[in-house]
């Protein structure tokens, strides 16, 4: 396998235009602005400290790694606009902790700042003639500048269509499509008469309004009884509150809806009151148009289509609604926790667009999701183990400690640190130097294998499950079994297993020494596949069956990019195409962006959308990983 590389696609972005420059958390190689063209995607620079992005004018755009990316960054407009796009690789995956130092001269350059795809936490704004832009961000703090497509998790300016999730004292703003998700909100009567004609959507939200003197939820259930609280919590208040009409629908305050369990973390759930509500008004609420089929996360090992502790380590924690490092984790130590769902059947969509995995580990405790390794698991040989530069590609090696005490090593004349703070970590093989000094003994060095941070999970899909409903007999240990109705159109029944009640579509591994089961109603049993699926193993069950079918092999693949490459680079292959080692190449796998960018100069791979009819997901949690 290759090298990871950025992806092919960024927010916005045509290489083949635009001045870019790439930029990596786990780069060694500094930036400097009058050499910009080659910081590459195979030669980032690195990102924390002071990136000095003086252009004086135009258009830059720089794509960042995940990872978190600190330090400040340095520009200045004179004689025209200048205008900094800094993308992001998600909002899950890239960390702004940057501060800006931007300059202007005369009275009308100015600086514009545009920040896309990432995580932006407290910086210190520059705003000598300097604007900003967030888009597709999650902001954690009231910064200055346009919003659009925001997760915003404090009080602060909106200019429409963004989420806001968990703020204590919002105040609403003349502007359309937002959406407030477990806030508490403050509500005047001039936000009733002036903003009416505005559409604003609250979830499971506590109000303050008027003269009232705390935040108080709405009583009720359904839209009508939660507006009808409402309603006669402002007339108690003496406000007015007007009759709206829109899409033949005439309520109170009619372009305001108000649900309870309609969202998660500010993304409006598919089928739900409030999404009910944006089919009716041809709206959409928040920070994103994607309305998904959610994947539960529960205590219940029976519910379909979810997470549960029965199929997760001891290093998670998972209960209704939350996967969490267990309370007994330290994570500075090494720790790696792993979670799996049961069989999801697809409901006959057949392709996949994308998959949210919501959380906030990056920011809480420092560490991603990620089922890939940042650094090799194997130590570098102080005498001969370190890979000069070659073929104009850099490798880069990190420093680690051993304990809790500095660390550090001397490479090429010059001292490295394990220390964080002084980032001056991570350093490049130069030719003829392959060798390092160990200068405390509690030095460790690993080679940076992902510079790009890619935030991957694991999957496994198939296009179809070996044929035959089992209706009695005895079940095999360690396979997968599928509750399937008879009728999609009649989904009652359910089987029972090991004393737990399973429904239709919900599924579960066999155990030893617990073969036997009962069904009852409208459903019939089905094997799926091996828990330990192994192709080359000696069992024959089923062997026959997958020979030439997908089969349920777990692979990496990035979240927000669903693709994968097909054997022959053909669409209708039945299975994907495979590395040397017989692994699945999808977004995940260091191989991909490599063959779609056609980095080899072969003509580029196709990559194609995954595809399939029942599928897994597995999450691996690491502290492994530095960001």
């Amino acid at each position: 396998m290759g090298k990871y590389n950025f992806r092919d696609k960024y927010e916005g972005l045509d290489e083949s235009i635009d001045n870019v420059a790439f930029f990596s958390a786990l780069s060694a190689t500094a930036y400097d602005q009058r050499i910009r063209s080659v910081y590459t995607r195979t030669n980032p620079a690195k990102s924390h400290g002071v990136v000095d992005l003086k252009r004086n004018s135009g258009v830059t755009k720089n794509v960042f790694s995940g990872g978190i990316h600190t330090g400040s960054i340095v520009t200045e407009a004179s004689a025209n606009n200048n205008y900094l796009h800094m993308v992001g690789s998600g909002m899950d995956s890239t960390i702004w902790n940057k501060s800006v130092n931007a300059y202007g001269e005369g009275s009308s350059w100015q600086n514009s700042l545009y920040f896309y795809n990432m995580t932006v936490n407290q910086i210190s704004q520059s705003i000598y003639r300097t604007g900003y832009t967030f888009v597709r961000c999650a902001i954690y703090s009231d910064l200055l500048g346009t919003k659009h497509s925001c997760k915003l998790y404090a009080k602060t300016h909106t200019n429409g269509g963004n989420s806001f999730i968990n703020v204590p004292d919002s105040v609403l703003s003349n502007t359309n499509l937002d959406l407030y998700d477990n806030s508490k909100v403050t509500i005047l009567s001039s936000h009733v008469s002036n903003y009416r004609n505005n559409f604003v959507a609250f979830n499971d939200c506590e109000f303050k309004i008027g003269a009232e003197t705390e935040y108080k939820a709405l009583k009720g259930n359904t839209e009508e009884e939660l507006r009808a609280d409402f309603v006669g919590r402002c007339e108690a208040q003496s406000i007015a509150v007007a009759n709206v009409t829109d899409m033949g629908e005439t309520m109170k305050q009619g372009k305001w809806i108000f649900s309870k369990n309609s969202c998660v973390d500010g993304l409006v759930k598919k089928d739900s009151a409030l999404h009910n509500y944006e089919k009716r008004h041809l709206v959409y609420f928040g920070y994103s148009f994607d309305r998904s089929d959610a994947i539960g996360i529960t205590s219940d090992k029976s519910k379909p289509a979810s997470f549960s502790p029965a199929y997760g380590n001891s290093s998670l924690t998972i209960t209704d609604g939350s996967i969490a490092l267990a309370s007994n984790i330290d994570v500075s130590q090494a720790v790696a926790g792993e979670c799996a769902t049961n069989i999801i059947w697809l409901g006959g969509k057949y392709q996949l667009n994308k998959l949210n995995i919501i959380n906030n580990l990056p920011v809480d405790q420092g560490v991603l999701i990620d089922s890939t390794l940042s650094l090799s698991s194997v130590e570098v040989n102080k005498d001969g183990g370190v890979v000069p530069y070659s073929n104009g590609v850099h490798r880069a090696y990190i420093v680690r400690s051993k304990d809790d005490q500095e660390a550090k090593v001397k490479y090429n004349g010059v001292t490295y640190s394990s220390a964080i703070i002084s980032r001056n970590n991570i350093f490049n093989g130069v030719a003829g130097v392959t060798s390092f000094v160990p200068e405390t003994s509690n030095a460790i060095v690993y080679e940076v294998l992902d510079k790009v941070l890619h935030p991957t999970v694991q999957m496994r899909i198939v296009n179809k499950i070996p044929s035959g409903a089992i209706a009695s007999g005895s079940l095999q240990a360690g396979y997968w079994y599928f509750v399937e109705p008879k009728l999609v159109s009649d989904a009652s029944g359910s089987l029972t297993y090991n004393g737990i009640t399973y429904p239709a579509y919900s599924s579960f591994v066999a155990e030893a020494g617990k073969s036997t089961f009962s069904l009852t109603g409208n459903v019939q049993l089905r094997r799926c596949w091996k828990d330990l699926y192994n192709e080359n193993d000696s069992d024959t069950t089923d062997k026959a069956f997958w020979q030439n079918e997908q089969k349920p092999k777990w692979f990496d693949v990035l979240p927000n990019d669903l693709r994968c490459l097909m054997s022959l680079n053909n669409a209708q292959q039945a299975e994907m195409q495979r590395d040397k080692a017989g692994n699945y190449i999808a977004s995940g796998h260091p191989d991909f962006y490599n063959s779609v960018l056609a980095m080899s100069g072969n003509p580029g791979e196709l990559a194609f959308p995954i595809k399939g009819a029942f599928m897994q997901l597995r999450l691996k949690i690491t502290t492994q990983n530095p960001i």
